[in-house]
């Protein structure tokens, strides 16, 4: 009978601590976003995934659709607007989905700080405390995928969404996002 008792709670332990991994690497991950510990963060991403879901997010949201409409109203401009405005922000996600912009994320920070900063500063050297002014709300979408929807401290509404992947059994990592600016569905 002991060791049935002793059996029960081992695998209600292992249980929790197998549900509690994708919570375990968010908080990891915020850890290391107010470190400025860029190597731990990236540890946890899958930068081609997450740069692919943000392209993929700027074209559901109609920005791309300005260059393929087919009719445009005949007006020009909106075709060159497209036409240059899809190379533009590809170029604008691949700045931003990086170590320092994901970072600046997890800490409910604009991207405008990246630009901020002093390009001869060392990464993890700052005068400044870095504070998490997030709020982050998580849960299961399914059995391999895990949601956090990221709010600034004080708004209503998150400034984006993230996606993690079960990778292995026990490990996650950051393969999606969706900004609430784009006017794109939450991830599913």
């Amino acid at each position: 009978m002991k060791k049935l008792i002793v059996t029960s709670v081992f695998v209600v332990v292992l249980a929790a601590l197998f549900y509690a991994t994708p919570y375990l690497v968010l908080w990891r991950m915020k850890a290391a976003a107010d470190a400025g510990d860029y190597d731990a963060l990236s540890s946890y991403v899958d930068y081609s995934s997450l740069r692919e879901s943000a392209k993929r997010a700027a074209a559901e949201s109609g920005f791309a659709g300005l260059m393929s409409a087919p009719n445009s109203g005949g007006k020009t401009i909106n075709r060159i607007a497209g036409l240059l405005g899809a190379p533009v922000m590809e170029a604008a996600i691949d700045a931003a989905i990086s170590p320092q912009g994901l970072a600046l994320l997890m800490q409910g920070k604009s991207w405008s700080a990246m630009r901020a900063r002093d390009p001869a500063q060392a990464p993890g050297s700052t005068d400044e405390p870095r504070k998490t002014s997030a709020l982050f709300s998580a849960r299961y979408d399914s059995f391999n995928e895990f949601s956090v929807a990221i709010k600034k401290t004080g708004s209503d509404e998150a400034s984006a969404r993230v996606g993690l992947t079960r990778d292995w059994l026990i490990f996650w990592k950051l393969t999606s996002i969706r900004f609430s600016g784009l006017n794109v569905p939450p991830i599913k």
